[in-house]
């Protein structure tokens, strides 16, 4: 199944965040925080918990706690939706996102 943004002008366009690192997490925070009405957007990872790098490698020498986050919980909380995938390819001139199950 290929994902991608209907140019209808009247629907809300599609947007589709790659990955739940640090810049998509904070992409998609910025579009609930302007509260831009006309994006349905979608954040698409393989895995379910953001862990932050730095604070992950000095927790290990006993220099602080290890905190992370709940992906699907914070996109919910953003008003978006979370997928547990990898993204395969993305056609950017045609608009669309594939998925590893995408056949065509």
């Amino acid at each position: 199944m290929a994902w991608g943004i209907d140019s209808d002008s009247s629907q809300p366009a599609k947007v589709a965040i790659i990955g739940g690192g640090l810049v998509g997490l904070e992409g998609m925070l910025a579009l609930d925080a302007i509260d831009y009405p006309k994006a349905d957007v979608h954040l698409f990872s393989p895995k379910a918990r953001f862990v932050p790098k730095p604070p992950a490698v000095s927790s290990g020498f006993g220099r602080g706690d290890l905190f992370n986050f709940d992906l699907p919980k914070l996109t919910a909380t953003a008003g978006a939706t979370f997928h547990n995938l990898s993204v395969s390819e993305v056609i950017t001139q045609d608009r669309v996102t594939r998925l590893p199950d995408d056949t065509a």
